[in-house]
This record gives structure tokens, sequence and C-alpha cells, in this order.
């Protein structure tokens, strides 16, 4: 995760136990299949008992998640630091692939990460917990274009629009996973979000860009 500037040691070690919790929970469910983890495997793996675990987490399926889920919610604040001038549509697709386009390139690199996809989108499990972020994520994405733009959060167009990025999203990631991976994630990523932002006004209704 991001490094927290400005918050106490004890903040940043509870951050980081959150973390390793959540990659052991990932790297865990991978390996084995979710039936065959336990909490105190999870807890083993990062090194503190179960009961740690549990003030961090309700259960095994949302440790597994956590990870994509916190990702999932930098878009919003990627667009809020988008420069001030730059139309909406440019803003959104540039939002989204910030996240992959990291110089580790871990979406590029191996198979867990693929792997755990798949598991998230088809385990049932596990699949309320990734739709739980993901109607987090276009939540907050819906409150920055709202922002963004001046139009009242509820408003349709912005949940609308929020909805459509999310869903560009999450096509072309199982786009790319089944296709074998010919091109980068983040420009396939950076094609499907440009296809749902095609048509966005920079005016809708009497809201303007900030």
């Amino acid at each position: 995760m991001d490094f927290l500037n400005g918050t106490t040691q004890r903040e940043r070690n509870k951050v980081a136990t959150r973390d390793e919790l959540a990659k052991a929970a990932f790297q865990l469910a991978v390996e084995r299949g979710l039936d065959n983890v336990r909490v105190g495997d999870i807890a083993a793996a990062a090194g503190v008992s179960p009961r740690t675990f549990n003030n961090y987490f309700d259960s095994k399926e949302a440790a597994v998640v956590a990870r994509a889920a916190w990702r999932m919610e930098r878009t919003a604040d990627s667009l809020e630091v988008r420069p001030l001038g730059e139309p909406l549509k440019v803003s959104l697709v540039e939002a989204v692939v910030d996240r992959y386009a990291s110089p580790s390139q871990r979406f590029q690199r191996g198979s867990d990460w693929q792997a755990g996809f798949r598991l998230m989108v088809t385990e049932p499990a596990l699949r309320g917990e990734f739709l739980k972020g993901i109607a987090e994520m276009e939540r907050s994405l819906a409150e920055a274009i709202s922002a963004r733009i001046y139009v009242p959060m509820g408003e349709l167009y912005a949940r609308v629009l929020a909805a459509a990025v999310v869903g560009a999203e999450r096509a072309a990631i199982g786009h790319w996973i089944a296709g074998g991976q010919s091109e980068p994630l983040v420009e396939v990523v950076r094609q499907a979000v440009s296809f749902a932002v095609a048509g966005v006004s920079e005016e809708p209704g009497t809201g303007e860009q900030r």
C-alpha cells in the first residue's frame, strides 16, 4: 500500500499489518483454493495471531479481496488531482490507467494476479465481497465526478458515468486475461475506458467543469 504521510508510527504499523494479512490471504487462496484456507493459516503466514486477524477483517473472504478493493478506491483519488483544465473524458481515462502504469508492472509479471482475479469473479463466496468493492468504487468515483463538474451528489449523470467507467475496466481485465495477454494490460484498460467515455460532455445539464 502507499506510504501514509502525516500519520503516527502506530497507525503505520496497523496499516502494514492489515496489508500483510491481505497479501497472505490472497496468496494462500490462489495457492490452495479458498476452501482450503483458514483464518489461522492467514494469521500464521502474516506472523500474527487469529485474534489480531479478527481485529482487521470480518472474514477470510474480506481479507482475500481487500487489496483489490483498496486499489479500486484509488481511482477517485486520482481523478481529484487531475489538472483542472483537462477534459473530463481524458481525466477519467488517466485516473483509471494510473493504477496499471506503475513501474513494478505487477500486472504483467506472472500468473498469481490473473489467478486471483479469476477466483474473485468465479468463487461465489468471494464474488459478493468483490462486488462490494466495485460498488464502493462507483460511489466514490461518482462523488469525484460530481465535484469536478459541479453537479449535485446523487445526480444520475455522475452515477451512470461512474458505473460505465468501472464496467469498462472490468471488461478490459476479463478480455485481457482471456486473450492471452498479447498487449500490455494498461493499454487494454485505456482503450476500454476510452470507449466508455467517448461521448462524455463537459457540461451535463447546468453543471460546468471547474
